[in-house]
C-alpha cells in the first residue's frame, strides 16, 4: 500500500474536498462476486449461446480484488457508484486458459491477473491497474461519456496531435510503447500512447493513470471533467439505461417486438443515444424493416466520432442492409468504408461484397 500512498493522497486532495459531507459508499452494495452468471442479463443470454463461461472464485482472488475495490472507493467513489447505477456490478472469474480480463455487458470479467504480484510498465500492480481500467469501461458501458460533446472537444485534438507525433517518429502503438518516450504522450495531455487508439481507451487510460500514477497530472480541463463525470458520486442515474439494457436482452433472446419497444423508449429518453440507435437498427433489420434499420445506422454514423472504436460498425451494418434492399452501389460504398476503418474485418466484408456482386448480376 505504501507505493500507492502518494497517488492516493494526490487524488484525495483534488477530488474529495467535499467528501466529509457524504457517507463513503458501501462496496458490498456496489459489487457482487458471482460463481454463476446472473440471470436475466445480457451476459446470461450470451452464456446460453456458449459465448461466455465462468468458474468459482478462489478465496485468495477475492481477497486481492477486495483490496483493489477498497482503494477505488476511497479515491474515486463515483466510478463504482456510477457503474452500479443499475444494480451491483457482477464480478466474474472467466473459465478460460487464455484471454484478457475485460469490462463488458455491465460486468467485470477477470482472467489470470491475480496472485502474480507483477508490476506493469508504470510500476503499478497489474491486477489493480486492470481493475481500474476495466471498471471505467463498465462505468461508461453505453459509451455516453466518451461520446459526449464535452469529452470529444477535450480529447479529440489531443488524440490527433499524439497520432501525428507517433507518425513523425515512425511509431505504431507497439513501437511507441517500447520506446518508453512517455513524455511525448504527456506533452499532449494524454497519459499513454494507447490512449490515442480510441475514445474509449482514452477515457480508461486517463482514469487509471490519473488515479494511480503520481508522475502524470492531466490538464486542468480534463481533470475537472473526470471529477464531475466519473470520480464524484452522481446525483441521479440515467433513466434511459434501464430500457436500453432490457431491450438488448430481448434482442439476444429473439423477442424482437419487446426489444424494439424498449429500445425506442430509451431513444425517447435520450435522442442522442448512439448505442440505442445501433441496437434498434439491428432489431429493425431482424424484423425485415430494412428502411428503418438503414435510417438508424445513419443516425449512429452522424453521432459518433472518427476516433470511436465502433466507427466502422454502422457502415458495415448499413452496407449489409443496403445490399439486401438492392441498393448495391450504396452497399459497396459503405462496406468499403467499413473495411478501411477496420482492416481486421477485411475477409468478412469481402465475402459480403462478393455475395452482393453475385446477387446484383442476377446469379444465384
Amino acid at each position: 500500500m505504501k507505493k500507492y500512498l502518494p497517488a492516493l493522497l494526490f487524488v484525495l486532495l483534488i477530488t474529495m474536498s467535499g467528501a466529509g459531507k457524504a457517507a463513503e459508499p458501501d462496496p458490498t452494495r456496489l459489487v457482487e462476486f458471482r460463481d454463476t452468471i446472473r440471470p436475466n442479463t445480457v451476459a446470461a443470454a450470451l452464456a446460453r449461446g456458449g459465448r461466455i463461461k465462468v468458474k468459482p472464485w478462489k478465496v485468495s482472488e477475492k481477497t486481492d480484488l477486495q483490496k483493489h475495490i477498497a482503494i477505488v472507493v476511497r479515491i474515486a467513489p463515483g466510478l463504482l457508484e456510477r457503474g452500479a447505477s443499475q444494480g451491483p456490478i457482477p464480478l466474474y472469474r472467466l473459465n478460460s486458459k487464455s484471454g484478457n480480463s475485460y469490462g463488458g455487458h455491465g460486468a467485470l470479467w477477470f482472467n489470470n491477473v491475480f496472485g502474480k504480484r507483477n508490476l506493469n510498465y508504470l510500476n503499478i500492480e497489474s491486477s489493480l491497474y486492470t481493475f481500474v481500467h476495466e471498471l471505467t469501461h463498465v462505468t461508461d458501458a453505453e459509451h455516453k461519456i466518451v461520446r459526449s460533446a464535452e469529452f470529444r472537444k477535450l480529447v479529440e485534438p489531443r488524440i490527433k496531435e499524439l497520432r501525428k507525433q507517433m507518425r513523425n517518429n515512425g511509431w505504431n502503438q507497439s513501437t511507441a510503447h517500447r520506446s518508453k518516450r512517455y513524455d511525448v504522450a504527456y506533452r499532449t495531455g494524454l497519459p499513454s500512447f494507447y490512449a490515442a487508439s480510441t475514445l474509449q481507451e482514452t477515457l480508461a487510460e486517463l482514469v487509471v493513470v490519473t488515479l494511480l500514477y503520481k508522475k502524470f497530472t492531466p490538464p486542468s480541463d480534463i481533470l475537472q471533467f473526470l471529477k464531475k463525470n466519473l470520480f464524484s458520486i452522481p446525483a441521479k442515474s440515467d433513466p434511459s439505461i434501464t430500457p436500453y439494457r432490457r431491450g438488448k436482452i430481448y434482442r439476444l433472446e429473439r423477442s424482437l417486438d419487446n426489444g424494439l419497444r424498449n429500445m425506442t423508449q430509451a431513444i425517447k429518453l435520450d435522442t442522442n443515444f448512439a448505442e440505442a440507435y445501433l441496437e434498434r437498427g439491428d432489431l429493425f433489420a431482424n424484423l425485415r424493416n430494412l428502411k428503418m434499420a438503414a435510417k438508424d445506422y445513419s443516425r449512429v454514423i452522424n453521432l459518433i466520432s472518427e476516433y470511436d472504436w465502433q466507427r466502422y460498425l454502422p457502415y458495415q451494418k448499413r452496407g449489409l442492409v443496403y445490399g439486401y434492399m438492392g441498393q448495391y452501389q450504396k452497399s459497396f460504398a459503405d462496406l468499403n468504408t467499413a473495411k478501411k476503418l477496420n482492416p481486421r474485418m477485411t475477409k468478412q466484408i469481402d465475402r459480403a461484397i462478393a455475395f452482393f456482386k453475385k446477387r446484383a448480376s442476377g446469379k444465384k
